[in-house]
């Protein structure tokens, strides 16, 4: 009797926690991308760029141009970004050639993300910035040595419904 009571209460309970779940409103889309100590063991300054493209005829990276078969990016400026800390592309942060991700039409696309690494310089005027050095692949960052990239991934992505989608920056 004992026993049939507790497996009666274990059933509810589950039967409780299945719908809690399916009441959970689905969560926006949002990438936090990162790096871990093997590909910089030190705090970084720069871009990270996230690239989306509807196909894999080259890597995100590589599709983004000025013509009407432009893929997308977003970016986002980070300072001291450290080791498996994480940047965060969500629906507030601008795009290009679609303003945000909230208006990403759902279905299938490569994601590919990449730092953009920027050096600070003291100006003789007092002020210090920081830019992207670039000189080295002839102005194409895409290419600059000591960038730090991920490997393209396949995903399904909803601007309402896909939650976290997490990129490690493991290329360099």
């Amino acid at each position: 009797m004992i026993r049939m009571l507790l497996l009666a209460s274990l059933a509810c309970l589950a039967g409780i926690s299945r719908s809690l779940a399916q009441d959970l409103p689905p969560q926006p889309l949002e990438f936090r991308i990162s790096f871990s100590p093997q590909a910089e063991d030190q705090p970084l300054d720069g871009r990270i760029l996230l690239f989306i493209a509807d196909n894999d005829r080259r890597e995100p990276r590589f599709q983004v141009n000025d013509s009407p078969e432009t893929q997308m990016v977003f970016g986002v400026d980070v300072e001291g970004l450290a080791p498996g800390e994480a940047a965060v592309i969500d629906g507030g942060v601008f795009g290009y050639p679609i303003e945000s991700i909230a208006l990403l039409p759902p279905g299938e696309y490569w994601v590919q993300a990449m730092l953009n690494r920027y050096d600070t310089y003291h100006l003789a005027n007092g002020h210090t910035v920081k830019l992207p050095a670039s000189w080295k692949a002839g102005q194409n960052f895409r290419r600059e040595p000591g960038n730090l990239f991920s490997k393209p991934r396949r995903v399904y992505l909803h601007p309402r419904k896909s939650g976290v989608v997490r990129i490690e920056l493991t290329e360099v």
